[in-house]
């Protein structure tokens, strides 16, 4: 039987979360119209003992897999699922015990939303309530395709996939920024009111750790996408090593839509800012180090 919403999950070296997490989804509102879809990476017997546990308790789809990327197994995630609502939801990270049920009732009662967000708070401990509260903004389309509007646990329409398809496996930490930007082309998002959760920031995670590679993959992003205002210049050639044009899903590569390609184009008048900025901002520098030299 089909459920209402599927929580899509992979799992990797998880086993002090793991007990705290199955309780947060026992505890949410309307719990047995919720699928647990979990992509298992090298599983180890403890984390399957406690899955285990939780088995004739949830409803649970499950599937082993080898070590892979974390979009990969958010992909395989959503093809094994069968819920009308897909949401993001890390084994890290907790949520308040209405967000599922208030989230779904943002799309029921408003047809022609595709994606719903709200806010969170930013903790540096897991299972912290306190932390830094986070205020998402409404949705704006500008917003939504210029930034990860979406946060770390946004709820959209399965239909939607026909039209923006799954996350793009050449990303390691940055697929979510990128699927919410496409969803926000293709859709409209809506704020959902009050606190949906507690996002885990402790530096270890793959999309909290600040690295060269969370730099070139957003820069990557902001290439497809034409985010030219926001672009690191320092970054972009390496940035191109990813193929901007293309998304791979399931291993498959194909071409980004047309529409996505025209957003891009309409934005080229925001490279001659960045240009700009880049030039005034190094001709600063060269200014202040010939005066420091001369007045030495």
């Amino acid at each position: 039987m089909n459920k209402k919403v599927t929580i899509i999950l992979s799992l990797f070296n998880v086993e002090k979360y793991l007990e705290r997490y199955f309780k947060n989804v026992l505890n949410q509102e309307g719990v047995k119209n919720i699928e647990l879809s979990i992509v298992h990476n090298q599983a180890t017997s403890m984390e399957k003992n406690i899955i285990q546990k939780y088995k004739n308790k949830l409803n649970i789809t499950y599937q082993e897999v080898p070590l892979e990327s974390l979009y990969k197994s958010w992909n395989r995630a959503i093809l094994q699922s069968s819920g009308e609502y897909l949401v993001c939801w890390n084994v890290d990270d907790l949520r308040e015990c209405n967000s599922i049920k208030k989230m779904v009732e943002t799309l029921d009662k408003n047809q022609n939303i595709g994606f719903t967000y709200g806010d969170i708070i930013i903790v540096n401990s897991f299972g912290k309530k306190k932390g830094k509260y986070v205020k998402t903004p409404e949705f704006t389309k500008h917003l939504g395709t210029t930034g990860a509007i979406g946060g770390p646990f946004f709820m959209w329409r399965r239909c939607l996939i026909d039209k923006i398809g799954y996350f793009d496996e050449q990303f390691k930490s940055g697929g979510d920024f990128d699927y919410t930007v496409r969803l926000s082309i293709f859709s409209r998002g809506m704020k959902t009111n009050g606190l949906i959760g507690y996002f885990l920031n402790n530096g270890s995670g793959l999309s909290t750790k600040s690295t060269e590679l969370q730099v070139l993959e957003r820069t990557a992003i902001e290439l497809r996408y034409g985010i030219w205002y926001k672009i690191n210049i320092d970054y972009i050639n390496r940035a191109l090593n990813y193929n901007v044009n293309s998304i791979v899903e399931s291993g498959k590569v194909r071409l980004i839509n047309k529409e996505i390609y025209k957003l891009s184009e309409s934005r080229k008048i925001w490279i001659l800012f960045v240009m700009y900025g880049y030039f005034k901002n190094n001709i600063i520098k060269i200014l202040q180090n010939v005066k420091g030299n001369i007045f030495r």
